[in-house]
């Protein structure tokens, strides 16, 4: 079972490891759930979220899916003490937060704590999922981290995962290097979250391809690529 939840916020703190690559408006803002930099005990995890972003930011929003069976939600933790914020309780499977503030938020710097407990302990970064981020109202990319082991080092999406152009035609170059193990599922969806481009892609070092969605009126296009327990989702502009 999964729960929908919607954000919107900003803060301030330091970041031990970023993992970001961007998206619209500059097509260069990514909202970050880090759960390899996680606070994560016995009982529950607080999961840091961050933008990074070439812009000023003053607002943001998001909502995702997390799975009930090894999470129930607790609380966001603002790290800055400068939000102005409307909260809801969840009801009907759904929480709200949205906030904005006068200053500008801090980049590569965690905003918020999301605080969740665990019900089995198992917790990675499967149990979020089809996330839908803004940055100053506008569509961002996001990037969900795994948990921290020895054998799972934080990716690095800037030098992992190359697409280009974008802006593009409905045709662009989708380039993937440096995860040898891990086989590759890439989607391509709608902003009504209908599939357009599906393609599954073997465990070798380097992956490249080209895609077509030229067939497709312009717009806003969702790229998600899903590596083992990665997840990477950029905005595809076809103009």
């Amino acid at each position: 079972m999964c729960i929908l939840l919607s954000f919107g916020f900003t803060i301030t703190g330091s970041i031990a490891q970023t993992p970001p690559d961007g998206t619209l408006k500059s097509v260069e803002d990514t909202v970050v759930f880090d759960l390899y930099n996680s606070d994560n005990q016995p009982t529950y995890i607080d999961i840091p979220v961050y933008i990074t972003s070439d812009t000023i930011i003053n607002s943001l929003d998001f909502s995702f899916y997390f799975d009930t069976i090894d999470l129930t939600f607790d609380s966001v933790i603002d790290l800055a003490g400068y939000l102005t914020t409307l909260y809801n309780t969840p009801e009907n499977n759904k929480l709200s937060f949205t906030s904005y503030s006068m200053e500008n938020y801090a980049i590569n710097e965690p905003l918020v704590l999301l605080r969740f407990l665990k019900n089995t302990g198992n917790v990675n970064s499967s149990d979020l999922d089809t996330v839908n981020a803004y940055t100053n109202g506008d569509p961002a990319s996001h990037l969900i981290t795994d948990i921290a082991t020895e054998y799972n080092p934080v990716p690095e999406p800037d030098n992992m995962i190359k697409v280009y152009p974008n802006p593009c035609n409905g045709i662009f170059n989708l380039e993937i290097t440096g995860i040898e193990k891990s086989h590759k599922i890439i989607y391509v969806y709608d902003l009504s979250g209908k599939t357009v481009y599906e393609k599954k892609a073997g465990s070798g070092y380097f992956f490249s391809d080209k895609i077509d969605i030229s067939k497709y009126q312009n717009g806003i296009y969702l790229l998600n690529v899903r590596i083992g327990n990665i997840k990477y989702t950029k905005n595809i502009i076809v103009e």
